[in-house]
């Protein structure tokens, strides 16, 4: 009887510590958004760390429809890269923080990807 307890005991535990885990994923992503929106409200857009010639050469890689870009569109598009690709390092980088290791692997984004809807569009690429 006795080691029935602990096993519930242990079970509990695991529970508690899967809701802190989670709880703790949700406080990191808004605080993550929250310090995304004030950046972006602060920032000069033109200041992104890709390069702006190279993402107007992506957009500009479609097709072969030559098309003209407005000066703003390819800052912007740099600044969403790099939110996007932050957010997915950070979701990655809790995959690792979970598994005690201190290195990104391919496995990381895959489960970060997995894990999140809004990236369901990569599934098929990791």
């Amino acid at each position: 009887r006795r080691g029935r307890k602990k096993e519930d005991m242990a079970e509990i535990g695991e529970e508690v510590i899967k809701e802190d885990e989670e709880r703790t994923e949700g406080d990191d992503i808004a605080a993550f958004w929250q310090d995304v929106r004030e950046d972006v409200l602060t920032r000069d857009l033109k200041q992104s760390a890709l390069p702006l010639t190279r993402v107007k050469r992506i957009i500009k890689m479609d097709g072969g429809q030559k098309f003209s870009i407005s000066a703003d569109t390819p800052a912007l598009l740099g600044v969403a890269c790099e939110i996007f690709i932050m957010e997915l390092a950070m979701r990655a980088w809790r995959n690792v923080e979970r598994t005690k290791r201190r290195v990104v692997t391919h496995e990381d984004i895959a489960k970060a990807v997995s894990a999140t809807d809004m990236y369901d569009f990569l599934i098929d690429i990791v």
